[in-house]
């Protein structure tokens, strides 16, 4: 999600073209710091995923999709574009909350001065005029990666929850721990299941867009179980992904993505003593199927996490901190973080 604010400027260094479709390595011309390859970044509003990134330059790609109905496709090299990051959850809303989903590229017809502003007079088709409102907003950032292709199908939720015991005290079926401290055992059993039909992207509706227009028949499933009692909370979920056709995603004989299909496992136990302190022990576990093992580079990935949390206003406001040891099963050896230490104060409204 975006604001439609432009936060700076950046230089188009280079452009791959393909048949269809084009890569865009982007140099930022103001401080840009603390990239991540994956995140998204709005470029002339298009939110396009970071592919990889090094120095102060990032490479993004935009499908045949973005290109036909946004102006990316007219970019030459030294161009520049308008660059903005995406909203952290408490960022300050300056302007709107904006999707950047493209529905149409409008011409730009008349032009003129109004005291300090200019008047801008835009065409489009006919067909999404019951979208435009007086007073409404319309975002001109040129849109974003669309999500409703040609070829595209629907995406089909379900979810069951049963409360043996009854229902939990405030939100304690949706909050962390027993902060209300249950005076009588609490239980929730749940399931849901998601079908999404001929997905375009890896995570089905979320993710990056996969490569050289193809797309996925997904299906994920997750089980639930929760217990609360005087403060005591234990959590199990169970989750896993699975495609109808290979997770692999090729360019002749060479994988050049793939989904992220297996299953895996959450376990938490914690307390809350009578002080507000609340003292967690998780265990999470992620095994991938044997199709995408190699190109993860594990067979499993393990974390265990201890956790403490101090209360100061409910959920609203508590200072968090938790030591992670993670551990995977490797194919080939690497170099990554086995202890993780995290500090976070949480402020809710």
């Amino acid at each position: 999600m975006f604001t439609g604010l432009v936060q700076g400027m950046g230089e188009v260094r280079r452009l791959v073209r393909g048949a269809s479709e084009c890569r865009l390595e982007i140099v930022p011309l103001f401080p840009l710091e603390n990239i991540i390859d994956g995140e998204s970044i709005a470029v002339n509003g298009a939110c396009l995923s970071v592919e990889e990134h090094h120095d102060s330059v990032f490479t993004a790609y935009a499908s045949a999709e973005t290109l036909a109905r946004t102006t990316l496709g007219s970019l030459r090299t030294g161009a520049h574009v308008n660059l903005e990051r995406a909203l952290q959850l408490g960022s300050r809303l300056g302007g709107h909350i904006v999707s950047g989903h493209v529905d149409c590229i409008a011409t730009v017809t008349q032009l003129a001065r109004a005291g300090q502003s200019l008047r801008c007079t835009l065409t489009f088709p006919r067909e999404f005029a019951p979208e435009v409102i007086p007073k409404g907003s319309v975002t001109l950032g040129e849109g974003r990666n669309w999500g409703n292709n040609k070829g595209s199908g629907l995406a089909y939720t379900g979810r069951i929850e049963f409360f043996p015991l009854g229902r939990f005290t405030g939100k304690g079926d949706a909050m962390e721990g027993d902060y209300e401290r249950e005076q009588t055992p609490k239980i929730l059993l749940a399931g849901a299941y998601s079908y999404n039909d001929r997905a375009l992207r890896a995570q089905g509706s979320n993710g990056d867009l996969l490569r050289f227009d193809q797309a996925r028949n997904l299906s994920s499933y997750f089980v639930d179980f929760i217990f609360k009692y005087r403060g005591f909370a234990f959590y199990t979920d169970f989750m896993g992904r699975t495609c109808t056709s290979s997770p692999l995603i090729k360019s002749g004989e060479t994988v050049e993505q793939y989904i992220l299909t297996g299953m895996g496992l959450n376990v938490q136990a914690s307390y809350l003593f009578p002080s507000n302190w609340e003292i967690a022990l998780r265990n999470s576990t992620i095994k991938p199927d044997k199709e995408v093992q190699p190109y993860t580079n594990y067979r499993c990935y393990n974390q265990s996490t201890l956790g403490v949390t101090k209360y100061l206003i409910d959920h609203r406001l508590k200072v968090q901190a938790d030591l992670s040891y993670n551990y995977k099963d490797e194919f080939t050896a690497s170099d990554y973080s086995r202890w993780q230490l995290r500090f976070q104060v949480e402020l809710g409204f």
